[in-house]
């Protein structure tokens, strides 16, 4: 910071204020989409972090031959 006076050091605190503004203001109109469990579960979220979509879809029974215990 040699070499920089305050009032540069604000101007450039100003700027960057400014530039995160418009970022956040830009993520409010993302949206990202994930699943798990082999697609089984889906979600999509807003960049401001609330769900905006939760589809419902049937469960798949497992078949009782898939399973294998051991004792």
């Amino acid at each position: 910071m040699a070499g920089m006076n305050m009032q540069q050091m604000m101007k450039q605190a100003r700027k960057m204020q400014e530039q995160l503004a418009a970022a956040q203001e830009n993520l409010k109109s993302q949206t990202v989409d994930a699943s798990a469990g082999g697609g089984m579960v889906k979600v999509t979220v807003n960049g401001e972090m609330e769900l905006v979509n939760l589809p419902s879809t049937p469960m798949r029974s497992i078949p009782r031959t898939s399973i294998c215990c051991r004792t």
